[in-house]
Order: structure tokens, then C-alpha cells, then sequence
């Protein structure tokens, strides 16, 4: 550094990896905190700091700095994704999904993800309320269709019929079987067992052919057996 002070924030930057690598992560994370403060660091370089030691598993550390650089840069969006997974990798889905909140307000293509993650931490209504933002019709409703559900709002669910099928959905060469036993299942639960009926004569896949046995045989049983199924 003494010798090429050009590049003394290569070399900085440099050390912090090999400490690294080395395993040696209190060292590494001091030497990151104390670069990062000077006027050679940048948000970048908290960035690929941040993620070197998520990726070796300190996420405490991860978090701090990448926490204290999300104040300068609250509009950075690779910034607010390493830390969100950096939340996610110590399995808190609600810190993870605050993190994009905020950070969808500066780009709304990270309201889906946002939604998504208040979803899985169980906060339902918030995720519904962020699925409205969402500009993407296809993943709108998609997602819209697992928080119905997930509601118990099966009634609802089961209309989203024609949005499904108007966004191509119901026709995903990926996930359109998954897709239709979603809605079957939201049908059958609606009551609606002919609507499911439809859905369901169409899965080929071997893992979904079965669980539509299953509801089939489900559904002839609450046929006969109205009571069972209140």
C-alpha cells in the first residue's frame, strides 16, 4: 500500500478476502469496517464485502456492514438482495422481507420479491396488499392465487379463473399443472367440484395425477357424505 498508493484500496479490499478465505472472519470484518470508512470505499465495495462473509456463513458481521451502507445507498437494489438473502440465511423471512419492502419503494420491480417474502414469514395481509403493486400480471396473480388460498379465501381464489387463464398461466410449459391444481384445490374447497373436475383432467404430471386421485376420492366422499366436509 505504501509503495503503490494508487491502489491502496485494491489492496485493502484484497486483504479483507484472503482473511477471508483464511478463515480468520473477526480480522476480516474489523479490516472491512475500518476500509469501508474510508474515502477510497464505496457502496460496491460494501457489497463484496458484505457477501464474502455471508458466503462464509458470519452473517452478523454481513449485516452490520451492509446495514451501515444501505443508510448512504437506500435506493441500491443489489445492496437490499444480499442482505435480504443475508436475513433469509439466519431464517428471518420478516427482517428479509422489511429489507425489500424499502427497497421496492425506490424500485418497484422488488415488489413482488417483497410480497413474496411477507408471505412466507405469515404476514398475509401485508403481502396482499404489496401483490397490488405488482406491474407483472402473470406474477401478480400467480402469487395472488397462493395468499388466497393461504387465506382460506377460497371463493376468491377460485374466480381468479379467467385472470389464470388470460395471463397464460393455466398453460406454463413450467408451472401450469401446479398452477391448475391450485386453482382445482380452490375450486373443491369453494364447493365447486365440477370447476375442480375441469382442472383436474388435465394434469399428465405423475406427482400431481396423484394428488388429484386423492381429491377425487375426497370429493366423492363429501358427495356422499355431505356432513364430512362442513
Amino acid at each position: 500500500r505504501s509503495r503503490f498508493p494508487d491502489r491502496a484500496g485494491d489492496f485493502a479490499r484484497r486483504q479483507v478476502f484472503l482473511l477471508v478465505d483464511q478463515g480468520l472472519y473477526q480480522e476480516a470484518a474489523d479490516q472491512g469496517r475500518a476500509f469501508l470508512e474510508t474515502e477510497r470505499a464505496g457502496v460496491d465495495d460494501a457489497i463484496a464485502i458484505g457477501n464474502a462473509l455471508r458466503r462464509s456463513e458470519q452473517f452478523e458481521e454481513a449485516a452490520r456492514i451492509l446495514e451501515m451502507a444501505r443508510v448512504e445507498a437506500p435506493d441500491n437494489a443489489t445492496l437490499a438482495k444480499v442482505l435480504s438473502h443475508t436475513y433469509l440465511d439466519q431464517d428471518m423471512t420478516l427482517a428479509a422481507a422489511e429489507v425489500m419492502r424499502q427497497a421496492a419503494a425506490f424500485d418497484p420491480t422488488l415488489v413482488s420479491e417483497a410480497a413474496e417474502l411477507y408471505r412466507r414469514a405469515g404476514w398475509l395481509m401485508e403481502a396482499l396488499t404489496l401483490n397490488a403493486q405488482v406491474i407483472d400480471q402473470a406474477k401478480k396473480f400467480k402469487q395472488r392465487l397462493a395468499i388466497f388460498i393461504e387465506l382460506g379465501r377460497f371463493d376468491q381464489a377460485a374466480g381468479m379463473r379467467d385472470d389464470l387463464e388470460r395471463t397464460g398461466l393455466l398453460t406454463d410449459p413450467q408451472e401450469g399443472e401446479d398452477i391448475r391444481y391450485a386453482l382445482a384445490y380452490a375450486n373443491f374447497k369453494a364447493g365447486d367440484f365440477a370447476a375442480a373436475e375441469q382442472q383436474l383432467v388435465t394434469l399428465e404430471r405423475a406427482d400431481l395425477f396423484r394428488k388429484a386421485t386423492e381429491l377425487r376420492r375426497v370429493m366423492e366422499q363429501c358427495a356422499d357424505e355431505p356432513w364430512l366436509c362442513r
